[in-house]
């Protein structure tokens, strides 16, 4: 069983969502002194698929509502009008990935009762309220093409979560997508990765910035081997990392960089060298960057930058230079 409260209770950056268990988990999105529509237990069966309404006062079912076959996550808007079901999800209860075109349900709380489907991308594996709560995005990866099924490009459905209608279907390019938003949703900032892994006719990483109505990329930038971004707090600077090519031979190799875009126009603010196989880009409580990586190929030391904006690039904990110092 898992217990979710929503986000009229807690705010958060993404979506409170849960995975559905083999047998139920629990949604809560208040618990007055006495029960009426909004204010119950929504209880998410897998097996049969269905929603059971509980009375949090007298703990009695008061509705079954049918669902659709493989409910795999749920979220509840911050207002408690709607739940939001998703089907066929990208991971599954028992942890596993299974590959499929998703399927988001909405369903009105007031009156129980089922308002529309909406098709999905394929192997959608999140789903994110923006911070203000007016939209949700459901985010979709995509799918390697085969010889007998055509690729299917990664995608973020945006969905109000005034009206739990569509207000944008946007295409969001190759092979697994990395996605932060302002608070207000006006600027959905979209890597998607590509196939970095290929060292010869690869396709590259592309960063684009979306409006929540508009379907059309507002602005792009085409990059190397990106993987990562990170929006910053206060909203002016977005940042990508690059994890470049880490090979023996030093004519091949390329470290790591992370590129400064100026959040409001997509501008190019700067790009810094940080070290070998980057994998961390995290922005910490005071609004920096942190990211971590290796010194070298051959010494896997860890090396700490900082970065806030436009600011020098800080090395914060860097062996070799330690050792250079002691010597």
């Amino acid at each position: 069983m898992t217990l979710l409260l929503s986000a009229r209770r807690l705010r958060l950056r993404a979506a409170a969502s849960i995975l559905v268990a083999a047998v139920l988990c629990v949604v809560v999105i208040a618990v007055p002194a006495t029960a009426e529509p909004g204010h119950e237990l929504y209880v998410i069966n897998q097996k049969p698929p269905s929603v059971s309404v509980v009375d949090p006062v007298h703990w009695g079912i008061v509705q079954t509502i049918p669902l659709d076959p493989e409910p795999t996550a749920a979220v509840i808007d911050s207002e408690g009008r709607f739940l939001f079901m998703l089907h066929r999800g990208f991971i599954r209860p028992d942890g596993g990935a299974k590959p499929a075109q998703g399927e988001l349900v909405v369903y009105d709380l007031a009156s129980r009762g089922r308002i529309r489907a909406i098709p999905l991308g394929w192997n959608v594996t999140d789903l994110v309220f923006s911070i203000d709560g007016r939209y949700l995005l459901c985010v979709g990866e995509g799918k390697r093409g085969t010889k007998k099924t055509p690729e299917e490009f990664g995608s973020i459905t945006v969905v109000s979560a005034r009206t739990g209608e569509v207000s944008a279907q946007l295409s969001a390019g190759r092979m697994g997508l990395q996605v932060a938003l302002t608070a207000d949703a006006s600027r959905i900032f979209v890597l998607s990765i590509g196939d970095v892994w290929k060292k010869t006719k690869n396709e590259p990483s592309v960063l684009a910035v979306f409006a929540p109505d508009n379907p059309r990329p507002l602005a792009t930038w085409p990059l190397d081997r990106a993987s990562k971004l990170a929006l910053s707090l206060d909203e002016k600077w977005l940042y990508v990392l690059d994890g470049g090519w880490p090979l023996k031979k030093e004519a091949e190799h390329r470290n790591g960089q992370v590129h400064v875009f100026d959040a409001a126009t997509l501008a190019s603010a700067g790009v810094h060298d940080v070290g070998t196989q980057p994998g961390t880009l995290e922005v910490n409580p005071d609004d920096s960057l942190s990211v971590l990586s290796e010194t070298s190929l051959k010494d896997a030391h860890g090396r700490l930058y900082r970065l806030r904006g436009t600011e020098k690039l800080e090395a914060i904990m860097d062996p070799a230079a330690r050792s250079r110092s002691s010597t």
